[in-house]
């Protein structure tokens, strides 16, 4: 089987992001929509930190059996995960609220996920996005 690699030129993708960028803007023009977050985002933060801290708590205070912290675990690790795949990735773009001292904050929950900042920035906005 003989592996195919696509290319694109360089040349053209100054153009490419210019149209794409009038592309999405028209989309939330024309759709009236923020570029930020809305109450559906904030909801969403709610019900991951609330999935990622409650089972913690729960885990620290009660006694409970084996199979009962197992399931607590694996709600935590969707919890973190969304976290982290949600809340602080819109924040550290940008995009979580018009309020830079917002975005920072919710940016900043990757402390809590003992991750850091400035490491995801040079990962993810640098190595991933150019």
């Amino acid at each position: 089987m003989e592996k195919n690699t696509i290319k694109f030129s360089r040349k053209d993708s100054a153009n490419f992001f210019r149209t794409l960028n009038k592309r999405v803007n028209a989309y939330f023009a024309d759709n009236n929509l923020k570029k930020t977050g809305n109450w559906r985002l904030h909801l969403k933060t709610a019900v991951m930190f609330s999935l990622f801290l409650a089972p913690y708590f729960l885990i620290l205070t009660l006694n409970l059996p084996t199979w009962a912290n197992l399931l607590l675990t694996i709600t935590m690790g969707v919890g973190m995960a969304g976290v982290g795949m949600n809340v602080m990735h819109d924040g550290n773009h940008g995009s979580y609220s018009t309020k830079k001292w917002v975005n920072k904050l919710m940016g900043s929950s990757i402390y809590i996920l003992a991750g850091n900042v400035y490491n995801w920035q040079v990962q993810h906005n640098v190595l991933h996005h150019t």
